[in-house]
């Protein structure tokens, strides 16, 4: 190297010396001026949740220099719904549902099939979680984790160990295990809180998927089935029997989930139909899976196939974002194994890249649950594949049936529902 008259490396030197060490140690020093700042919006705004979407954003900004501005906010849908078409975020995270299709069919999303070519996507993730990120075969979105929602139970064990019960495996043990705790002292053995309406949609959800089976949740899904069909009116018969029996906490109109899930920690339920990531409140507060508590999917009836029933979250580009490179950098680093494993490891999901072994973080009941339902069918939850204005209908029949399970007509309440549809 040369040096100036004074023995020191001369300016250019050290500057280009100082670009060679940044880049060495793999950061893209013009990042920052090339892309700008990208505008997050999101819905995890507190507990393990929160921290996970923190600890994927800081690593993001360390490994790219990207800087993200993260805007959390509870009643988010509605305002994604405010501000999508007028003025929205460069990246929205989102659930694939009923919502996701719409704005993709109106043109508020971000067609990123091309993306997914050019990053090499598809090989990255199973083809079953890639079709639901689909819309009319084009992809708007990428997937970052992976919950079990419809269709799973917890059991208080500290609970069944004092009346020496053990967990159901079969519809009829599940029926009778209810029946039983309710004879021996749990007067109201379900928990549920309906402040918000999805805990009550998942619990028909469950229902419906121990009854009907994946062909035909998917027929009703997709409008080939109706919902004045058998499977349909038993499931609601069986949720009205629930009721009439007096299964459920009757405070739950005035509780959220976690406000729910209180009555099971006190003991005062002992079932809950909630989704896995209870269980990670659960070991918040220091139970341990398969000693104070258990996970599991609902029993399903006789000769019914069981069928997995995932909720998959992941992120999306409003059409009308303004970074959209930025963006596009950040569905980049969400896809990636490693990105997807530190995210789902703290929140306590799973995450969907094919490259990421559960073993390696995971936990037991994520290991259990996986195991069993990685090779069934799957379905997205029920409610999900319909319009707020048939949901809306929906909970009314339901709220409907909970006032009054002796009035009520199923037969009644079923046609009105299809009416919607």
């Amino acid at each position: 190297m040369k040096l100036n008259e004074n023995g020191k490396l001369g300016p250019k030197i050290l500057g280009l010396l100082v670009l060679i060490i940044l880049f060495g140690a793999g950061l893209v020093f013009m990042m920052p001026s090339a892309y700008g700042d990208v505008m997050v919006y999101h819905y995890w705004t507190s507990g393990t949740d929160k921290e996970a979407m923190e600890t994927l954003a800081s690593s993001f900004e360390e490994n790219t220099g990207i800087s993200l501005n993260l805007n959390a906010f509870t009643g988010y849908q509605d305002k994604i719904s405010l501000v999508i078409d007028s003025n929205p975020p460069d990246l929205a995270a989102h659930w694939f549902n009923k919502y996701y299709e719409n704005y993709a069919l109106r043109g508020s999303l971000l067609d990123l099939t091309d993306f997914w070519e050019e990053e090499g996507l598809n090989d990255v993730f199973p083809q079953k979680i890639a079709q639901l990120v689909e819309v009319n075969g084009r992809k708007y979105g990428v997937p970052l984790d992976i919950h079990w929602e419809g269709g799973v139970v917890l059991y208080n064990l500290r609970v069944f160990n004092d009346l020496g019960l053990s967990v159901p495996h079969t519809w009829e043990e599940f029926q009778t295990t209810l029946q039983t705790l309710k004879a021996n002292g749990v007067e109201h053995p379900i928990a549920m809180g309906f402040a918000d309406a999805w805990p009550r949609d998942m619990v028909f959800t469950a229902i419906f998927a121990a009854v009907a089976g994946p062909d035909f949740y998917l027929g009703l899904a997709n409008g080939e089935n109706s919902w004045t069909d058998a499977p349909v009116q038993e499931a609601f018969e069986i949720y009205r029997e629930w009721v009439e029996n007096e299964y459920f906490d009757p405070s739950a109109p005035g509780l959220d989930w976690e406000e729910a899930l209180n009555t099971f920690i006190n003991g005062e339920t002992a079932i809950y139909f909630m989704g896995d990531w209870a269980a990670t409140a659960l070991k918040k507060i220091g139970w341990q899976p398969n000693v104070d508590y258990y996970v599991d999917f609902i029993p399903a009836k006789p000769g019914v196939e069981q069928f997995g029933i995932p909720d998959v979250e992941g992120f999306v580009i409003p059409s009308k974002a303004n970074n959209v490179e930025g963006a596009k950098e950040f569905l980049k680093f969400v896809a990636r194994a490693d990105a997807q494993v530190a995210f789902a490891s703290i929140k306590g999901s799973i995450s969907p890249n094919s490259n990421a072994q559960i073993e390696t973080y995971g936990d037991n009941i994520q290991i259990s649950m996986w195991q069993k339902a990685e090779n069934w069918d799957w379905a997205l939850p029920l409610m999900w594949y319909f319009s707020q204005s048939v949901r809306n209908v929906f909970g009314d029949k339901m709220y409907e049936i909970w006032s009054d399970p002796t009035g009520v007509d199923i037969a009644s309440i079923c046609a009105e529902i299809q009416q919607a549809v």
